[in-house]
């Protein structure tokens, strides 16, 4: 079994966010808090870093003491004009992820439903299993929107009991 840290899941919910994120780093927004601002969310910056973080893990921005800059990856991403463009170069840094390139190949040989995916998920978290439960929906609605993942397919339930 392959193991995993904490920090390859991502928390940052919404790829056009992480893509608002880049953007603002560009603008010269480089701290938790100024990114927060910048992509419309309050959470006393809590928000604002885990967008910076998804940012990090695609390989668009690098972090120094909360002062990020874009990274080459990430002015790549800016010059793309069309959202098909982004999508592709989005899923293209999604596949290089160890995480993502492990549930896309479960993907592929399982054909999962959107319920053994969240439990795969759980099951290979390595942090708390309510987590996980959140870790799944992110990652889910990352493959959902680069058309990784069937936009037919139900609602992720959020936990177990759900």
């Amino acid at each position: 079994m392959i193991f995993f840290q904490t920090d390859e899941f991502p928390q940052a919910d919404m790829l056009v966010k992480v893509e608002e994120t880049v953007a603002a780093v560009a603008e010269g927004r480089s701290s938790d808090s100024e990114i927060e601002e910048a992509i419309r969310l309050d959470s006393a910056a809590r928000q604002g870093r885990y967008y910076r973080k998804a940012a990090e893990l695609l390989g668009f921005i690098q972090t120094y003491a909360n002062h990020s800059v874009v990274a080459e990856l990430g002015w790549e991403l800016l010059q793309l004009e069309t959202r098909e463009e982004r999508d592709a170069f989005l899923l293209e840094q999604i596949k290089k992820q160890r995480l993502f390139e492990h549930l896309l190949q479960y993907i592929e040989r399982d054909r999962p439903t959107a319920v053994e995916f969240r439990d795969y998920i759980v099951k290979i978290y390595p942090g708390a299993r309510e987590t996980g439960f959140r870790r799944a929906a992110t990652i889910r609605a990352w493959l959902r929107d680069v058309d990784a993942w069937p936009r037919t397919d139900p609602p992720l339930p959020f936990s177990k009991s759900a």
